[in-house]
């Protein structure tokens, strides 16, 4: 498994953005790994996961509100996703 430590901006991802996003997603560019964790994965180890951070044209932006079931983070809010599944 191969893991990206480096943040890369693909120039037509860009295209349709709303502005005020703009300058948060050129900043991508470069961010590496370790700057926002101290757990990045070991080549080889870890689990692929995919999240949907979906952004409306006013600043919005969809968060859920995991269930309430006494598991790890239980009842806190959230982007939808999680592990990969291999029908993804």
């Amino acid at each position: 498994m191969n893991w990206l430590t480096q943040g890369e901006v693909f120039q037509d991802a860009l295209a349709g953005l709303p502005r005020w996003l703009a300058p948060t997603a050129q900043a991508v560019d470069g961010v590496k790994a370790k700057d926002l964790t101290q757990f990045v994965p070991t080549q080889g180890r870890g689990t692929h996961s995919a999240v949907l951070v979906l952004f409306g044209e006013h600043k919005d932006i969809l968060i859920i509100e995991r269930a309430t079931d006494s598991s790890v983070h239980s009842g806190q809010p959230a982007f939808p996703g999680g592990r990969v599944e291999d029908f993804d």
